[in-house]
């Protein structure tokens, strides 16, 4: 049902198998991108404006509700709005839209990037002044991962669980950069988020900091293969503040 009220503006007599056939399995974003390829729609212009101000406390005070006296609903004033989550739309084969709540101060850091970049980018483009930054952000963390480009070599002083960047770089490359559980089904997790380095065989009972003893787990399973190898107690005791 989902998917055909997602499909109803572009369902049509003609095509109807067809669309219906593509369609079919699909999950319901999967289903927003097909409609946005079968019926594109003109890119919005980029839009940042402010969000409408909350009724004050003495609006509010004027109509307490039956059972709320006057002075507190003049002094709690009305609660403020929650923040709607991000949400992306597909609006054609290519072109998506961000929608999404930001603070005060992202807005001036905002400002301030589009700012750095004005000779890079003239037009102050929010979507290429975003992505800009996000290249910068991935390739910082690429660099930090490989280590600085020079020969790998472990510093005198370096003890505990120190992982050379040219072992760390070959695991992520080996892995993909995606967690390597794989559950009792046979499906592996493939997540990309929090992806940890874990050692297969334990460091702390003697594991070595190879490639071949070194695995990229996503934080859930990553706790969840230390508490088979130690015990949950143990590992809430360690993780405790």
């Amino acid at each position: 049902m989902t998917t055909l009220v997602e499909l109803r503006d572009v369902l049509c007599e003609e095509r109807l198998r067809e669309i219906l056939d593509r369609a079919a399995g699909r999950t319901e974003d999967q289903v927003k991108e097909l409609v946005g390829a079968l019926a594109p729609r003109p890119a919005p212009p980029d839009v940042l404006r402010r969000l409408p101000e909350p009724r004050s406390s003495a609006a509010a005070a004027t109509s307490p509700g039956p059972d709320l006296p006057l002075l507190a609903a003049t002094r709690s004033g009305p609660a403020p709005p929650p923040r709607q989550p991000p949400r992306i739309e597909p609006i054609s084969e290519d072109l998506r839209v961000l929608r999404v709540t930001v603070s005060r101060a992202f807005v001036a850091d905002l400002e301030a990037a589009r700012a750095a970049l004005s000779h890079q980018i003239p037009d102050r483009s929010l979507e290429a002044v975003l992505h800009e930054c996000i290249r910068r952000t991935l390739a910082d963390c690429d660099r930090r991962r490989k280590g600085t480009g020079l020969p790998p070599r472990r510093p005198s002083h370096a003890i505990g669980r120190y992982i050379a960047a040219s072992v760390r770089d070959a695991v992520w490359r080996r892995d993909d950069g995606r967690c390597t559980f794989v559950g009792t089904a046979g499906t592996r997790c493939g997540s990309t988020y929090q992806v940890q380095v874990h050692h297969i065989h334990p460091f702390a009972n003697g594991g070595p900091a190879t490639v071949d003893n070194l695995a990229l787990l996503c934080a859930g399973h990553n706790r969840y293969q230390a508490e088979r190898d130690f015990g949950a107690a143990r590992i809430a005791r360690a993780m405790a503040p």
